[in-house]
């Protein structure tokens, strides 16, 4: 009778320990920083020049 109420309560600890462990939520990720590259041409009056834009910024244009 002892000996099968210890391996009950064995059972019984090692389910509440594994379910316990398996609930744990997911460690928040640190978003990655992405630049983003567009290449394009602007038209001002009667010129029209190549431009290279990185993140909405203007990185250099093309004459």
């Amino acid at each position: 009778m002892k000996k099968s109420f210890l391996m009950v309560a064995a059972v019984a600890a090692m389910l509440v320990a594994t379910g316990f462990t398996a609930c744990k939520p997911n460690s928040p990720q640190t978003p990655k920083e992405v630049d983003i590259y567009v290449a394009g041409y602007d038209k001002s009056g009667t010129n029209t020049v190549a431009k290279v834009w990185k993140n909405g910024k203007e990185l250099y244009e093309l004459t």
